[in-house]
């Protein structure tokens, strides 16, 4: 559910007993870590669910696209539950108990074959949402496109992260220096900021890249460092310690990353630090 309480959208909806009651519902496919796989915004539902209801607890209906092999399965257990597949079906169909507040005792409900796959492998879409839920920032607008437009934003940001875990666990890398969504959300942030953001050509002589008085002595993420744009050698006015080797001191600076780095006969930080 994407928060919204504007009145300028024909597509919000209203769900009792939700966190955010008002905004956007969306259906989403996702992986048993989390991983969202496709998502679509839910504009209206114009199916029936009478017909089920009247045949009781356990009953389904079922029909099959036959281009792409794909099974829809509406099973009508308290309230009719829709599925879609191009894995599994209604056969074969098994018993369940479930408690019958009508009869005050348990009751066997047949239940298809793809709701136990769904029930064995379901815990994706509620690990997602905590995770969006998670540093996020909220953002007002009448625009209602806006907010689902953010609302993607995060999800990349979230799927970038569980994928750079999967990746770190391929890779045997060591749990404490992988990082977790807050220091990989800010380094993401920080990267896209930062790569890049000189002009091609030869540099201008201008005010804006004069030599700066402070430089920062954090170093840049290693998207910026390596990227291969602007990062030329500028002399500064006062020494300062370099930020690759630790022990050497030296005037001169990228004019990219703006961090001091060792750059003369002894040490060649600079080639080091960018590659």
């Amino acid at each position: 559910m994407i928060p919204f309480k504007g009145k300028f959208s024909g597509i919000r909806q209203y769900m009792k007993g939700k966190p955010h009651p008002w905004g956007f519902k969306v259906w989403a496919r996702t992986g048993i870590s989390g991983i969202l796989c496709d998502f679509d915004v839910y504009q209206g539902s114009v199916q029936e669910e009478k017909e089920l209801k009247k045949q009781g607890r356990g009953s389904f209906d079922f029909r099959v696209e036959q281009t792409h092999n794909i099974c829809a399965v509406r099973w009508y257990d308290n309230r009719a539950v829709t599925l879609l597949s191009t894995f599994d079906g209604p056969q074969p169909v098994d018993k369940i108990t479930r408690w019958d507040k009508s009869a005050k005792h348990y009751v066997e409900v047949s239940r298809p074959s793809i709701v136990k796959t769904y029930n064995r492998f379901m815990g994706g879409i509620d690990l997602l949402d905590s995770f969006t839920a998670k540093y996020k920032f909220h953002i007002r607008s009448m625009r209602w496109y806006l907010t689902i437009l953010w609302h993607t934003i995060i999800l990349g940001v979230v799927n970038a992260w569980l994928q750079y875990k999967r990746d770190c666990k391929t890779l045997q890398i060591p749990e404490k220096e992988v990082m977790n969504r807050r220091h990989f959300q800010a380094q993401l942030a920080t990267s896209l900021i930062q790569t890049n953001t000189m002009k091609r050509g030869r540099p201008s002589m201008d005010e804006s890249r004069a030599p700066r008085a402070a430089m920062a002595r954090s170093a840049p993420p290693p998207d910026v460092r390596r990227d291969n744009v602007g990062h030329l050698p500028m002399k500064v006015e006062k020494r300062g310690r370099c930020v690759h080797c630790k022990d050497g001191y030296t005037t001169t600076a990228c004019i990219e990353c703006d961090v001091r780095l060792c750059f003369n006969d002894h040490n060649n930080c600079f080639h080091q630090f960018h590659t």
